[in-house]
């Protein structure tokens, strides 16, 4: 059996990487997870990284078309492309005013990026937190600085990477030209029925 390129899925979240797991994954002989892998954003070389690698290539060469998405991958893709050359790599992009307020709402005002903020005081330290250290006076200010970093690294990642804007996870045209650059025979292809989630207006918060 021939193997099949594996794929890494990145984005700020709250831009439809939760959404664009579970598309991929549904489709024949695939097996793509979403934030299975986790690691700490600051880490030089994280043992979970370790194992994604050893995971995607493994199931590449047994003909299954493995990934991971997540935005925690963003630091650590180097290491993720040096192991693994025939990677593909599908950015997922929301405007960021979009994005910034996706983001208050569900972490219902906060942040979890600043110094003073709980989370970083309590469970998730710089050492173990998959979200990066930004210090801004409001905790909108801090989810806007982060945005635009992330969107800053996808000019320097662009031309080895598949752009996917949120919405165009609801057409069904833009989902197999996506299929198509993870070489996904049509055979193993599967629409989605519902994707009610993709919209710059969420139902109910739905949207990673």
């Amino acid at each position: 059996m021939s193997r099949r390129a594996p794929m890494v899925g990145l984005g700020t979240g709250r831009c439809g990487t939760m959404s664009l797991a579970t598309i991929v994954n549904g489709c024949d002989k695939a097996d793509v997870t979403f934030e299975k892998y986790a690691c700490p954003w600051y880490a030089e070389c994280p043992k979970n990284i370790l194992l994604l690698v050893e995971k995607l290539d493994k199931l590449a060469d047994a003909g299954i078309l493995a990934g991971e998405v997540g935005g925690y991958l963003l630091p650590h893709l180097e290491i993720i492309r040096n192991a693994i050359p025939d990677l593909k790599i599908v950015w997922m992009e929301r405007p960021i005013k979009n994005t910034v307020e996706s983001f208050m709402r569900w972490c219902v005002g906060e942040s979890r990026l600043r110094p003073q903020d709980k989370v970083r005081l309590g469970n998730q330290p710089q050492k173990i937190a998959p979200l990066p250290m930004i210090d801004a006076a409001t905790p909108e200010q801090s989810w806007q600085f982060y945005c635009e970093m992330y969107h800053r690294h996808f000019e320097m990642v662009s031309p080895a990477a598949w752009l996917m804007q949120m919405e165009m996870l609801n057409n069904d045209a833009c989902l197999n030209d996506l299929f198509g650059y993870l070489d996904i025979p049509e055979e193993d292809r599967v629409l989605p029925e519902q994707r009610q989630h993709n919209s710059f207006i969420e139902v109910a918060n739905a949207v990673s």
